[in-house]
């Protein structure tokens, strides 16, 4: 039995223990290592068309969308919270939100035929699909395809052509997907998504969005070096660019050079010395050549970062930022789990952070990170024994956050953002 998401649904999303948020599984074995997060992206550019889901009912399609239950098959009665077919639900990752479903767990195993068709878009030049989807259960990956109609919201008009996309194996983890519609440009589309599953559990479906993007678009999507330095040490500058645009970007030898600069100071250069092949929505990562030695006072410090060599595209996006803290000592002591609390965890709007009693008021430089392991935010305060992140802003999703103390003591800790 499907114990995983049948508890998840009747008693609470998540699972909160030492480790973070972990999911409650049928199974005490580990996730099959070929469930880890993909590395994917929504589309960039200007947005055509977006349908989020929010301020549905549940059961209920957004308007002028349909749906097709051609497989007709009821959902097992351990998942009788689910209706037939596709519907509106309460996000199982975020109970904040609200997602599209389509069970394929039956009373009797067969396979799924449930189809969800957006309304009609009329596509640019250069149009883009993105969405967002996983599969409820770790240990049951979902099939589907994704289709489009140039006629009508039916499956003549959709079988006519090829899938877009077909996904064998949808991961369980948070998950975008896109795909670039050059074939149908400038036309008026309907777009499916055909759930084909054979006796799995649920599909998740969010923020589907049409885009009009540039042919090339490269952007600097991180800078990355240690959390935290020692003062007068040596550190690596390291990031990654990606590719918004539609155009797969093949660039010769030698023609990237990435630059970074630190508070103000001296430009370091460094060419990319190998032809690269940067395919759409996916990302370089790049190890700048030369190496920075961090400042003799602690503090924060600004690296700035951008590339040139690539013609023909907009700069706006080409230039990035990051703050990290500089500190006077070599020693990072780590400082026990239960030094510090977040709460309330999972977070809504605010995380606070109260200090444990031993803990003497000092200077603290805090960083918030993605699960992706990019700085969000980054700032230095005055510890005391409590604190706050506002985290409004923030999409749901499993964060991170890192204090290092002035006495150069660490801590590291998870939290859940609803």
């Amino acid at each position: 039995m499907k114990y995983s998401a049948i508890i998840l649904a009747i008693l609470i999303f998540w699972n909160i223990n030492e480790a973070g948020a972990q999911r409650v599984s049928k199974s005490n074995e580990p996730a099959p290592s070929s469930f880890s997060p993909l590395r994917t992206f929504p589309c960039d550019g200007t947005t055509i068309y977006e349908e989020g889901f929010d301020g549905l009912s549940q059961g209920q399609l957004p308007l002028d969308w349909s749906s097709l239950d051609l497989d007709t098959l009821i959902p097992h009665p351990d998942i009788s919270y689910m209706q037939k077919g596709w519907q509106a639900i309460l996000d199982f990752k975020d109970s904040a939100n609200t997602a599209m479903a389509s069970p394929s767990w039956y009373a009797l195993p067969d396979s799924s035929d449930d189809w969800l068709i957006t309304q009609k878009v009329q596509l640019g030049a250069n149009p883009c699909i993105s969405w967002y989807a996983y599969s409820q259960d770790v240990y049951y990956p979902e099939k589907y395809e994704v289709r489009v109609s140039t006629t009508t919201p039916d499956t003549a008009g959709f079988l006519a052509n090829d899938p877009v996309s077909i996904i064998n194996s949808e991961f369980y983890s948070e998950n975008y997907r896109s795909a670039i519609l050059t074939e149908y440009k400038n036309k008026e589309i309907y777009l499916a998504f055909r759930q084909k599953s054979y006796d799995k559990f649920i599909l998740v479906l969010d923020n589907v969005r049409f885009a009009e993007v540039l042919k090339k678009d490269p952007a600097m999507y991180s800078i990355r070096t240690t959390p935290y330095a020692d003062t007068s040490k040596i550190v690596f500058i390291r990031g990654s660019i990606i590719n918004h645009g539609s155009d797969t970007l093949k660039i010769d030898s030698a023609q990237l050079v990435v630059h970074y600069q630190v508070n103000n100071g001296q430009i370091e250069s460094s060419a990319i010395r190998k032809p690269l092949t940067i395919v759409p929505n996916d990302t370089l990562n790049w190890l700048h050549d030369s190496t920075w030695k961090t400042p003799n006072t602690y503090g924060l410090v600004t690296i700035r970062s951008w590339f040139t060599g690539i013609t023909g595209q907009p700069v706006s996006n080409d230039t990035l930022e990051m703050t990290f803290g500089v500190y006077p000592t070599s020693i990072h002591q780590a400082l026990p789990p239960e030094s510090v609390i977040l709460y309330p965890n999972p977070a809504d709007d605010i995380l606070n952070i109260r200090f444990s009693s031993g803990i003497a008021p000092q200077k603290a430089a805090f960083e918030l990170l993605d699960i992706m392991g990019k700085t969000l935010m980054a700032c230095a305060m005055e510890s005391g024994n409590e604190g706050s992140f506002n985290t409004s802003g923030l999409p749901g999703g499993i964060y991170f956050l890192r204090i290092k103390m002035e006495d150069g003591k660490t801590w590291s800790g998870k939290f859940l953002k609803l």
